[in-house]
């Protein structure tokens, strides 16, 4: 066979060769470039690959050995499994793809093959690069053939079945790398876990304290301002409310002064002096029990307030003499304003108290960090959220690398490696 280098449709050196009908290339056919051995490069096409149902590949190398210089040959076609679909699927995630392609680097690497022909064949690594050969080559996502080729040499002599033993020495410890390769990402994830969990714990706390910060806020500052508008703004309104109510307020109680005799300014004289003279002769009595007042000064204030009953008794005749024909309207209305009175004794209590409140330094420390709050909480959801989803993308890779199950495909029943 005749080879002559040429360009690829990719821009890619290759080398040309002729190819059987089904447009495989036996490993085992010989090709020499200027006498020596020649590797063959493969490149794969993409697009030809997805219409073929195979993986596509960069470039894989197998080397081609003449019939000649083979003592032993053995090949098999391996399937790749997971107990994931997961991982198949997508082949996302901190560890290695479980595929065909994987497949090639690991057995084709030193560190896999040296070890197997050290313990089957008892080659030292400089003796399995001349006479051992490995060629893999992906059929499809999870399949692969894998050829091994003992070259001949006067100085080794190989079992009948050391071609066979070393594809099964190459298998175990692939199924090795593959379980590396997922502990290595489990640990890599449980790594990257551990401290994404402390930081949402901390972030959940924080935003508990500052949710049941702003609670405790909102209920000293209940009807304050809308929305916790400008401190200054309503403190100038409740000032202005104050005096507002304290107008409505006289104005109510000079009206009620006019309907009700009781009310008048003569009566409530009259009544407080009536009340002073009972208290005056209580106390005139008791001197006289204990000999500290006499007879005739409990006589004479007792005169006096017969005086002052008989002043009260004609200055609510007087109050009420005028206009007796409209007593049921007045009744009526000094009932409504009995009423607007208590009212606006209430309102113009709660402007005063959150006056005080609103002048007090305290209060208004805490009313200005309402918005500071709420913007941290806004800052805290935020980062809950995307710890969250990262979290839960972290979950989803723990679950991408599995068991990995390497099978022999040759139609025998045998334990999977």
């Amino acid at each position: 066979m005749t080879l002559q280098s040429a360009f690829g449709g990719f821009g890619t050196l290759c080398l040309a060769f002729s190819v059987s009908a089904s447009g495989q290339i036996p490993a085992t056919q010989p090709a020499e470039v200027e006498g020596k051995p020649a590797v063959i490069y493969l490149v794969s096409n993409p697009q030809a690959a997805n219409r073929w149902g195979v993986a596509p590949a960069p470039i894989v190398g197998q080397t081609v050995v003449a019939p000649a210089d083979i003592a032993q040959q053995y090949s098999c076609v391996i399937r790749i499994d997971v107990d994931n679909d997961t991982a198949m699927n997508n082949g996302h995630g901190y560890g290695m793809t479980n595929d065909s392609q994987s497949a090639v680097a690991l057995l084709t690497s030193t560190a896999l093959a040296d070890p197997a022909a050290e313990k089957v064949l008892g080659l030292t690594a400089e003796k399995r690069r001349d006479l051992v050969v490995v060629n893999v080559y992906p059929a499809a996502f999870r399949v692969a053939r894998v050829e091994v080729i003992l070259r001949k040499s006067a100085d080794v002599q190989y079992k009948a079945d050391a071609g066979e033993k070393l594809m099964g020495a190459l298998l175990v410890n692939l199924k090795a790398a593959y379980a590396q390769s997922a502990e290595a990402s489990r640990k890599a994830i449980q790594a990257r876990r551990e401290p994404l969990e402390k930081e949402l714990d901390a972030a959940k706390k924080r935003a508990d304290e500052l949710r049941a910060k702003q609670r405790e806020a909102r209920t000293q500052t209940a009807g304050i301002t809308p929305n916790y508008g400008d401190p200054a703004t309503s403190l100038i309104n409740q000032r202005q409310t104050k005096r507002t109510l304290e107008s409505q307020l006289s104005n109510y109680r000079a009206r009620l002064q006019t309907l009700e005799p009781s009310s008048g300014p003569l009566v409530r004289e009259w009544t407080d002096v009536l009340k002073l003279r009972e208290q005056r002769l209580a106390e005139l009595k008791a001197g006289v029990a204990k000999g500290t007042a006499t007879a005739a000064e409990v006589t004479d204030e007792e005169a006096k307030l017969a005086e002052a009953k008989a002043q009260l008794t004609r200055a609510t005749q007087d109050a009420s003499s005028s206009d007796n024909g409209n007593a049921r309207f007045r009744d009526g209305e000094a009932t409504t304003l009995h009423t607007n009175i208590a009212d606006t004794e209430d309102r113009l209590k709660q402007a005063n108290d959150q006056i005080a409140r609103l002048e007090d330094p305290k209060f208004m420390a805490l009313f200005e960090q309402l918005p500071d709050m709420l913007q941290e909480e806004q800052r805290l959801r935020n980062t809950i959220s995307e710890l969250t989803g990262r979290l839960d993308q972290i979950r989803r890779s723990t679950q991408i690398e599995e068991n990995v199950v390497v099978t022999v495909l040759d139609g025998k029943e045998h334990p999977a490696r």
